[in-house]
């Protein structure tokens, strides 16, 4: 059976030309990137320059597949700002060939596998190829800090680590509640992507008998896993520690929060020096 491959764009000297090492090596790189080895389809990342720019930079390679034909990512990179972005917004970032020039755009359009190279496009203009995902902040602008990991690349993406820390918050629930908004790990996912997370600190209760309870939440989703300290005497300070995997996660905005409570009596539950990590790691 046939298969379909992309246009190579392979070059040749012009008639009377003497100059065949060139072309073949131009052609040869071409080839090599094309199949030569893993990451084929796109030999760049996506990464963060600032709150009003990110970048598109050659890795491992520089060729990206667009539109059928491996086209290559310029050696200075190619900058999209956030000019026009609305606030709050997750965006899927494409690159298309305007006029010869590789150009990024930031769009709304969801991607799809491109019908005949397989590659993922948008939905909308199969010319644009995927290379990564943004959500702007509340002032429309970029945002990569270990609080909150709001920009991803699709082709060569390594270990993603988002981390916050926390001290001296309190409740009396004694059903499980967010300690604080304030100690959320905030950060975006490609669809069906695992996110694992862990949570070490201190917890202690003003009650003798008591246990001080802790949970990691993803949004608002309460997993059964837990942490429980009992409490053999009044204010007695404990570790706290929590791991767990949250598997398939939907595409887009996410936080992992520490929640707690109390449990077999009143008083106050209080955590201390609280450290949330969470690691991300796509597939590509």
């Amino acid at each position: 059976m046939p298969t379909t491959t992309p246009n190579l764009g392979l070059t040749k000297p012009d008639i009377g030309s003497t100059d065949w090492g060139t072309a073949v090596n131009t052609n040869w790189d071409t080839i090599d990137s094309a199949f030569g080895g893993g990451g084929a389809n796109g030999q760049c990342r996506l990464e963060y320059v600032s709150a009003t720019s990110i970048k598109l930079i050659r890795y491992n390679g520089k060729y990206l597949l667009i539109n059928g034909a491996f086209q290559a990512v310029p050696s200075s990179g190619v900058t999209l700002t956030n000019s026009g972005l609305s606030a709050s917004t997750l965006y899927y970032i494409y690159a298309y060939m305007s006029s010869g020039t590789m150009t990024l755009t930031a769009s709304t359009s969801t991607p799809t596998a491109h019908s005949t190279y397989g590659n993922q496009v948008n939905s909308g203009d199969n010319t644009q190829s995927l290379v990564g995902m943004a959500r702007t902040n509340g002032s429309s602008q970029f945002v990569d800090s270990e609080t909150q990991r709001f920009l991803r690349s699709w082709f060569c993406e390594g270990r993603i680590v988002a981390t916050q820390y926390g001290h001296n918050v309190g409740t009396t629930s004694s059903t499980y509640v967010e300690i604080s908004s304030s100690w959320r790990v905030e950060f975006i996912t490609w669809a069906g992507e695992n996110v694992a997370a862990l949570v070490m600190g201190g917890a202690d209760g003003t009650s003798q008998g008591v246990e001080t309870c802790s949970r990691l939440w993803l949004d608002s989703n309460q997993p059964s896993g837990q942490d429980r300290n009992a409490q053999p005497h009044t204010v007695y300070r404990s570790n706290t520690g929590y791991g767990i995997i949250f598997s398939n996660v939907s595409v887009g905005y996410h936080y992992v929060t520490l929640a707690g409570m109390l449990s077999g009596g009143g008083g106050t539950a209080t955590y201390y020096s609280i450290s949330t990590a969470v690691f991300l790691k796509w597939r590509q």
